[in-house]
Order: C-alpha cells, then structure tokens, then sequence
C-alpha cells in the first residue's frame, strides 16, 4: 500500500524521499557494523555458493552488493577467487560491466562510441580486479 502511494506522490516528492531512505539504510548498516561487525572469508564465500547449488562446471551470473554481506576478507579479489574455485575451470562466471554510472541517457550523450574491448567498468567494488587471462 505504502508503494502505490508513494508512486501517485510527485517527483519532486518523491526523490527527497529517496534520498533520506538511503541515508536512513546506509546509517544502520554502518552502525549494525560498529555493534556487531561481521567478517566473511572466502571460505565462508565458497561454502554458500555451494548451499545456493553452484557447482564445478557451471555457469553463474554474479551481481552482488558487497557491504551488504559485512566486511570481506581479501575484499573483490576473495570474492573472485570464491567464484573461481566453485565453478572450476570449466565453468562460467559472467558479471555485468558498464561503462558507465549515472543516469544511461546522460552518458551516451557525452560519449556516443565506446569500445567494449578497452572499456574500464565503473559499477560496483569487483570492477578493481584486473582481467585475468582465459584459461584455455
């Protein structure tokens, strides 16, 4: 109900709105983690990949909020590694890499040609790894 509501509000509602839920979420995970910090291993990483049912030689599609899981050891390179040492060499780890951040529109705007082969990914904390050569 609350979101049929907020959805007749106008923009110029709506998006204060927005922005103090943010700050609201954003305030309570820094302090759920002051109080009761979490740490996540790339083993514990590993072994809930397993529960979820991922195994060697499959293919997985991988978009996560990191924060959200508490402080990861090793950080996007453990995470990585999770992955890689689930689905094995024979598997398949695919993760969205755009370009850009911000608002699609705005982008393509100031930069109509882009180059996927050299394109740096701008989205989210696993965009640091550098590329890892195809094991072939």
């Amino acid at each position: 109900m609350l979101k049929r509501l907020y959805r007749l509000l106008p923009g110029w509602v709506r998006e204060p709105l927005r922005r103090g839920y943010r700050r609201f979420t954003s305030l309570r995970h820094r302090t759920r983690e002051r109080l009761r910090p979490v740490r996540v291993t790339q083993s514990d990483i590993e072994r809930a990949l397993r529960e979820l049912g991922i195994a060697e030689g499959d293919a997985v599609f991988f978009q996560a909020g990191m924060a959200a899981f508490g402080t990861i050891e090793g950080g996007p390179e453990a995470v990585i590694d999770a992955l890689e040492s689930v689905v094995g060499e024979r598997g398949l780890i695919a993760m969205p890499a755009f370009t850009m951040s911000g608002l699609t529109v705005e982008y393509l705007r100031a930069t109509p040609v882009v180059d996927l082969r050299s394109a740096a990914s701008a989205m989210g904390a696993v965009r640091s790894v550098p590329a890892r050569p195809s094991r072939s």
